[in-house]
């Protein structure tokens, strides 16, 4: 018996995802950032002015590290890339309790929209060049 040869031209082809591995390496950098930046938080004790326990720190950046884990895990689906803009806008806000966190929210938030504005684009390509071949 032979096996039905995948590239016949019956078979759908097949786009590659981009904006997956290079979603999930941004938000694995971020994840060690988060946790270093959630130290920092409770060590400087941030959530003070809001009125709110030292430990809260460690809550919202715990919330906020499992949010980029699941949002990895979820990159194949659009929820997954949501998350991810919802990682990029609260770690955006967060500049309102520490500075640093501004630069942290624009270096990463702009490597963020710029992979997944490119990852479209590329995903666009190999579509039409899939859909082109005969």
């Amino acid at each position: 018996m032979s096996e039905p040869n995948p590239t016949t031209p019956d078979a759908p082809q097949r786009v590659s995802s981009v904006r997956r591995p290079l979603g999930a390496i941004i938000l694995g950098f971020e994840v060690v950032v988060l946790f270093l930046g959630t130290l920092v938080l409770y060590g400087l004790d941030a959530f003070a002015p809001l009125g709110w326990p030292d430990w809260s720190a460690l809550v919202v950046g715990g919330v906020l590290i499992v949010t980029s884990i699941v949002a990895i895990a979820l990159l194949p689906r659009p929820i997954g890339i949501v998350l991810g803009w919802a990682v990029q806008i609260v770690v955006l806000l967060g500049a309102v309790l520490n500075l640093a966190l501004l630069a942290a929210g624009v270096l990463f938030g702009g490597i963020w929209w710029y992979a997944m504005r490119a990852g479209a684009r590329l995903e666009a390509q190999q579509r039409a060049r899939a859909n082109a071949t005969p």
